[in-house]
């Protein structure tokens, strides 16, 4: 059997339309509570296209073939002392699930970002593929309740 080529790389402008393609189908996914308007994702999009110092995205290739994606955001924390990683989403198109292709994601995150104080994610409830990956890396479950207020 053929070993697959699997790689995690930056992104850049040629792949906008495949990250468009992921993010929609991220957000209609049981892994989210609530779907986002795509204008949203056009304007992600857009400022990881123009360069951003509040976000990343990688991209999983498998076979040169896109496979999935990551979306990282980065904030200070005086509580930290530093850096906050924040795992925005990690996506994964179907036919690449179940083949712990989001582990090279999270340690391409990890090696990235070494410098970081705090990594931080979040999964709902009932997500259990998302909330075993991260436990398998001994993030800890906070007891936050978290309030949201948007304009």
């Amino acid at each position: 059997m053929r070993k697959l080529k699997k790689q995690v790389v930056n992104y850049n402008k040629k792949y906008a339309k495949e990250l468009t393609n992921m993010m929609l189908e991220f957000y209609n996914s049981d892994a989210v509570l609530h779907n986002i308007d795509k204008k949203n994702i056009d304007d992600t999009v857009e400022m990881l296209s123009e360069g951003s110092i509040y976000a990343d995205v990688f991209i999983l290739l498998v076979d040169d073939y896109i496979a999935g994606y990551s979306l990282i955001s980065k904030t200070h924390s005086n509580e930290a002392g530093g850096i906050v990683v924040w795992v925005e989403e990690i996506y994964l198109k179907e036919k690449y699930r179940k083949n712990k292709y989001s582990k090279l994601l999270v340690e391409h995150i990890f090696n990235i970002y070494k410098n970081a104080k705090r990594f931080r994610m979040e999964a709902v409830k009932d997500n259990e593929t998302s909330i075993n990956l991260f436990t398998s890396y001994k993030f800890e479950k906070l007891e936050y309740v978290q309030f949201l207020k948007e304009n």
